[in-house]
């Protein structure tokens, strides 16, 4: 790996400096903006940022997920979880590294739900225990955890009347919740904080009233960039 990590730098030209830690597995790659990362057989983490617009270590991450045939992880900003971009953030791995990260991530909190649909309600419970397979066990639970599925954008994302309501509703009934987790086809969860749902869900509901309003087939209808598009 530490061989693979020099050869992917020069192909990048990317100055940085790749060492192996004494007594431990992890392979540190130090780059010349002050980003860094920690290589380990199965994930790469990052551990320093740097001062780039685009850190470099995201720019090795990629081409090292390339490589090795790797997921690259997607952005992941949930608070008061460790936020993107700070140290620990997974950059990529193999499919079943990065779903134990954020299982680990994940372990005691509650699953809260939010369609009402039985099988739907059924099968995304389902996925959350088979994510929970893949973390350590703990004896104290936390504050709850939103958890959608692709089903549960659609339904949430919808011209149906009454989504909005369900998640304020939903809200209101657990109000430590903070996190809301997105469980994509690829099984590799994403996070968002709360705040930004309801922002997301408000904005939208904007521009279905606007379009409702004057009556024109080219208002865009999507989620934003910032939401994962349903599957």
């Amino acid at each position: 790996m530490l061989l693979l990590a020099r050869r992917l730098c020069r192909g990048l030209g990317i100055t940085a400096r790749a060492a192996i830690r004494r007594g431990d597995p992890t392979i540190a790659v130090c780059f010349e903006d002050g980003s860094a990362v920690g290589i380990r057989p199965d994930i790469v983490l990052l551990e320093r940022g740097g001062t780039g617009s685009v850190p470099m270590a995201r720019i090795f991450a990629r081409a090292l997920a390339g490589a090795k045939r790797w997921v690259i992880s997607r952005d992941d900003t949930a608070s008061p979880l460790p936020r993107y971009g700070g140290p620990g953030t997974p950059l990529a791995g193999t499919q079943a590294a990065l779903r134990a990260h954020m299982a680990a991530r994940l372990r005691g909190r509650s699953p809260a739900y939010f369609v009402e649909n039985p099988y739907l309600r059924r099968n995304t419970a389902a996925l959350w225990d088979k994510l929970m397979q893949h973390g350590p066990d703990v004896d104290k639970q936390t504050a709850p955890v939103l958890i959608l599925t692709p089903q549960c954008l659609r339904a949430l994302l919808g011209p149906e009347p009454g989504s909005a309501e369900r998640l304020a509703a939903l809200t209101t009934g657990h109000p430590g919740m903070t996190v809301a987790a997105f469980l994509p086809p690829n099984g590799v969860p994403r996070l968002l904080p709360m705040d930004r749902l309801n922002t997301i869900i408000r904005s939208r509901l904007r521009r279905m009233r606007l379009a409702s309003e004057v009556d024109s087939d080219c208002q865009s209808d999507g989620p934003g960039q910032d939401f994962p598009a349903p599957a």
